[in-house]
C-alpha cells in the first residue's frame, strides 16, 4: 500500500507493489529484476536501483537526487 513517511522538511510517498498482482508495472518501468526501488520527483523517474538497498543507500540516494 501507500505509506507516506516525513523526511526532513519534506514527506516521501511510498508504494509497495506485487509484481503478481501487477503485470503491467515492470514492463511499464522497464523493471528486469526484483527487487527495483525506483525514485520519483515531481512525477518523472529520476534514479533506479536493483537489488536490495540498505537504509543508508537510500537516504544518500534521496539527499543526491530527490532532494537536490
Amino acid at each position: 500500500g501507500l505509506t507516506l513517511t516525513p523526511f526532513g522538511k519534506t514527506v516521501l510517498m511510498t508504494q509497495n507493489y506485487s509484481i503478481d498482482e501487477n503485470r503491467a508495472t515492470p514492463t511499464k518501468f522497464g523493471i528486469r529484476a526484483i527487487p527495483t526501488l525506483m525514485l520519483f520527483k515531481n512525477g518523472q523517474a529520476i534514479d533506479q536501483v536493483t537489488g536490495a538497498v540498505n537504509k543508508d543507500a537510500i537516504v544518500n540516494i534521496l539527499q543526491t537526487k530527490a532532494l537536490a
